[in-house]
């Protein structure tokens, strides 16, 4: 009889389905050696009420192992710690500056699940410092599982260049840097396929710089996937990550990338990428060019960037799951 294992997902909302993703990448590569059930909180989490709903809810369930996925952290407070993993996605809000809200977020968030939790996996060497620094927990307690590339992401061997060089951008928040990327593009015959949901003011630039662009959202993955294998050039010069999935969505589709050279994003890009600058539009500017007219710089970026992909195959990342996963059962069975 397989050990049951309870995954602790976020109520899903429009424009935030990463962590979903993740995990359904790995369900099918796990559930052979364990009893996956998955449990989404009732109530989105914001607010106090919805907050201590979701709490009352999670208090009831029961199983060998539990494993909050992420996003709702604060769930550890009512489950059994040495059953109980926690995987940490994001930590840019510690990042912010400090208020007693913050403080309170940060206690609730971090510092409190982390220390009630058996186990804590992070998705990169980057977040594993972070967390450590935040909490002063045992080092050891953190362990670096990356993402998983979703296996839809493959090469497309009927590939031909597009007329005019299409690029890709993954993403419109802040964090994204569509408007540097923007300014870059001026004057360069290319076309620019975004991908999410522009704001107004983004959309004022493009138009006033004079980008030609086309906009998608609400995707499924396989249209996503086509996405990447239609794009000449990814650029993906965020000014921040907790770990960057389009590198390897681009890298296993045979697409060059234009990575950001800040840490984790130049980490998970392995020597699969071009590295630039995302504060210097200059930079960005040369990097594009470079690329799109030297077709051995493509080459050579296409065959490291396939390389670098298959060490976050699902297969592989499941691997790391299960070994903490069963490390953490044999600890509640002593």
């Amino acid at each position: 009889m397989h050990t049951t294992v309870t995954w602790l997902n976020r109520l899903p909302f429009e424009g935030y389905f990463s962590i979903e993703t993740v995990f359904k990448t790995l369900e099918p590569e796990l559930i052979n050696s364990f009893d996956i059930r998955t449990w989404v909180c009732p109530r989105l989490s914001a607010g106090l009420t919805n907050r201590l709903l979701n709490l009352w809810r999670a208090s009831l369930l029961r199983s060998d192992l539990f494993h909050v996925t992420g996003d709702v952290h604060y769930l550890l407070m009512v489950l059994p710690g040495k059953k109980t993993i926690l995987t940490i996605h994001d930590l840019g809000y510690l990042n912010q500056k400090p208020s007693l809200s913050r403080w309170i977020f940060k206690w609730f968030w971090v510092i409190l699940p982390v220390k009630r939790a058996a186990k804590v996996t992070v998705i990169s060497e980057n977040s594993k410092q972070v967390v450590v620094q935040a909490t002063g927990c045992d080092p050891n307690k953190v362990i670096v599982i990356p993402n998983p590339v979703h296996p839809r992401f493959q090469p497309n061997s009927h590939r031909v260049p597009n007329p005019v060089p299409v690029i890709l951008q993954v993403g419109v928040k802040s964090n994204k840097n569509l408007e540097r990327l923007a300014e870059a593009l001026e004057g360069l015959k290319v076309r620019l396929e975004i991908l999410g949901k522009p704001t107004e003011d983004q959309v004022r630039i493009l138009q006033r710089l004079g980008i030609e662009f086309h906009v998608q959202s609400g995707l499924t993955t396989d249209d996503v996937a086509s996405l990447y294998q239609s794009a000449d050039l990814v650029v993906f010069a965020s000014t921040f990550e907790g770990f960057g999935l389009p590198i390897l969505e681009a890298q296993a589709s045979a697409t060059p990338v234009i990575v950001s050279g800040l840490s984790p994003m130049s980490e998970v890009a392995g020597h699969g990428a071009v590295l630039v600058n995302p504060f210097s539009v200059e930079d960005i500017r040369e990097k594009i060019i470079m690329v799109l007219e030297s077709e051995k710089t493509r080459t050579k970026m296409v065959y490291e960037g396939i390389e670098n992909a298959k060490r976050y195959q699902s297969a592989h990342i499941a691997s790391q799951y299960k070994k903490v996963y069963e490390e953490v059962f044999q600890g509640t069975s002593i």
